[in-house]
């Protein structure tokens, strides 16, 4: 399977698979990039629309910036998966633990509570575990879990993130931590492309991701109770 990603307004991800699409905000510009890279998927909202060759969506939440694009793609023959039945078309509601296939991609679902929005994760669609929203963050309780499970997949995981935050979370994680030198690439990396999904893994995560960071040995504190100190200062960065 070869994952494409697609901005999505300015600091949105969308993503296109084989015949599935995630978190298709922006139809049409999911549409021509699926022309683009050779894929046959089109939307209801293009003249020429066959929207049954796409057969899967996957919305890791329902906010309008990550689901907007959904009904456009609608047919009786689609998969709709999300985490609630308020994503639009939503028809395979998955929680921790399910498993489905798409081509030759084994999906497992992990939740990770990283808003009140409840939202999924999964190997192909994880979420923003570069960044803390102060609009929609979950407690620090729930963030911390969330970040601890997503920690215990493979070292080799990829990672998708569902917004483009890289640059900012990297100057901020260089404030707390000015001599991390892996925090340094992660900036350099930022700076050379404004496409830095799916280049890192979860392995890289732990290294210059601070809030990833808090059982090292830099971290000598209640874990939850730095959690809440960092979110803080983010919000106020």
């Amino acid at each position: 399977m070869k994952v494409i990603p697609v901005q999505a307004r300015s600091d949105n991800w969308m993503y296109l698979g084989e015949t599935a699409v995630v978190d298709p905000y922006d139809a049409p510009k999911i549409d021509q990039a699926a022309k683009d890279h050779g894929a046959n998927v089109s939307c209801a909202v293009t003249p020429e629309a066959d929207v049954s060759q796409v057969t899967r969506l996957i919305t890791t939440h329902h906010h309008f910036d990550h689901s907007g694009g959904n009904e456009a793609f609608l047919h009786p023959g689609i998969k709709v998966y999300a985490g609630s039945d308020k994503a639009p078309g939503a028809n395979e509601i998955v929680k921790d633990g399910d498993e489905f296939d798409i081509g030759d991609i084994h999906v497992k679902t992990r939740s990770a509570f990283m808003s009140r929005t409840r939202r999924p994760a999964s190997v192909v669609s994880s979420p923003e575990t570069r960044s803390s929203s102060p609009a929609v963050a979950a407690s620090s309780r729930e963030m911390h879990d969330a970040l601890t499970k997503l920690g215990k997949l493979p070292e080799d995981t990829l990672v998708f993130n569902g917004h483009e935050y890289t640059m900012g979370s990297a100057k901020f994680g260089h404030h707390i931590e000015p001599h991390n030198e892996a925090i340094k690439r992660l900036m350099e990396n930022a700076q050379a492309s404004d496409c830095t999904t799916g280049k890192s893994t979860i392995g890289d995560e732990k290294q210059w991701n601070v809030f990833m960071r808090l059982d090292t040995p830099e971290a000598q504190w209640d874990p939850v109770k730095v959690m809440q100190g960092l979110r803080d200062l983010k919000n106020e960065f």
